[in-house]
């Protein structure tokens, strides 16, 4: 994660500034998770993918990395849409 803060997010202002809200409320959002361990599942599961994508980042670029990001969310948008249409369907 080192790596992706000083290659890919050092690089732009959104960054240094995501750097800066990390380092003042990274500590005090670490602590409040030790105080409540059983919150650490949770917070686990939500950083995984951000671990992937910045992997993802680091090895074949942002733009590659976005690219893919985005067409999750439309392989996602799709699927829960096609869900709802068969949940109505099945309801009338």
């Amino acid at each position: 994660m080192r790596r992706f803060r000083d290659e890919v997010l050092a690089q732009y202002d959104a960054g240094l500034a995501f750097i800066a809200l990390y380092y003042r409320w990274g500590e005090p959002a670490g602590r409040w998770i030790e105080a409540h361990p059983v919150f650490r599942p949770v917070v686990r599961s939500a950083l995984l993918p951000l671990v992937y994508w910045s992997r993802v980042a680091l090895e074949y670029g942002v733009f590659t990395a976005l690219l893919l990001l985005l067409m999750m969310g439309v392989l996602l948008e799709r699927t829960v849409t096609g869900i709802r249409g068969q949940m109505r369907k099945e309801v009338r």
